[in-house]
């Protein structure tokens, strides 16, 4: 008993299908690395933030920093409502 002919297509192009889809993972198994494998990949170096100092002159007057609170409503939609951000204004002034 013989197959029709198109089951006979169907299978062959199925077991083609599964040689061709191993071939990558043999070739992977071969050499160690599989795609999970993060460890090795190289990860790009995180640089500090910009920092500026200030220093005042010093004097008979030296100037110093004052800061006042600042807190103001800002709508967020995740949150379905207002959130009250806290923040501080600053200005250097003469003692």
């Amino acid at each position: 008993m013989t197959a029709p002919p198109r089951l006979y297509r169907i299978g062959v192009a199925v077991l083609a299908l599964l040689a061709f889809a191993s071939e990558p993972a043999m070739a992977q198994r071969q050499h160690g690395s599989t795609p999970t494998d993060v460890s090795a990949q190289a990860r790009p170096a995180r640089r500090a933030p910009a920092r500026i100092e200030v220093r005042p002159l010093r004097g008979p007057n030296p100037l110093h920093r004052e800061c006042v609170p600042v807190f103001t409503e800002r709508w967020i939609p995740q949150w379905g409502g207002y959130v009250l951000y806290a923040g501080q204004r600053c200005w250097w002034s003469r003692q």
